[in-house]
């Protein structure tokens, strides 16, 4: 119980950074662009190690890896229905569970899926002009940037429903709850 403690502090940790890099209505400007990545990071990082920790609740193996649709799919199905059911909530875009919903679900998850890596380093290949599509090499990746705001659309979703379904389900005293 104390590992999943300490997994579950450090995702916390993560996702409080992660908003404090966000800002009021999505509005990137020149003031706070350079939150930008920082975000990334924080809320990706702050997703792997809530899957990590639900992994850990259930006696997953937890596999040492990044991609957070590897680690989603490691999981048990109850728990991956359950999260389903919980960004479908939260979606709040009256959209119901079919196929393409899930298919939707899963390329929207895809897309995100190497955040983590792909922005922790972008110093090594970041010009002086940060372009996120250049830094994404998968066609849904580059189709979900020109159809809307990543970072502030699924990947903050997926985050505010790891941690959603984390303390709700596996809750751990002396963590405090989001909602």
């Amino acid at each position: 119980m104390n590992r999943l403690r300490n997994i579950i502090s450090s995702a916390n940790n993560f996702y409080d950074a992660a908003e404090r890099c966000d800002w009021p209505k999505g509005e990137v400007n020149h003031s706070n662009r350079p939150l930008m990545i920082p975000e990334f990071v924080n809320r990706a990082f702050a997703c792997e190690l809530y899957l990590k920790g639900i992994a850990a609740a259930t006696n997953i193996k937890i596999i040492n890896k990044h991609q957070l649709d590897s680690l989603f799919n490691h999981l048990k199905e109850a728990d991956k229905n359950k999260i389903f059911y919980i960004w479908l909530d939260k979606a709040g875009e009256n959209i119901f569970d079919c196929e393409y919903t899930r298919k939707m679900f899963n390329d929207n998850l895809l897309s995100i899926s190497d955040v983590f890596e792909r922005f922790r380093y972008t110093h090594e290949w970041a010009s002086s002009v940060l372009s996120v599509s250049s830094s994404f090499k998968r066609p849904e990746q580059i189709k979900l940037l020109s159809h809307g705001n990543m970072y502030g659309g699924f990947l903050k979703t997926f985050a505010l429903v790891l941690r959603k379904h984390i303390e709700t389900e596996y809750l751990i005293e002396g963590i405090y709850q989001l909602w």
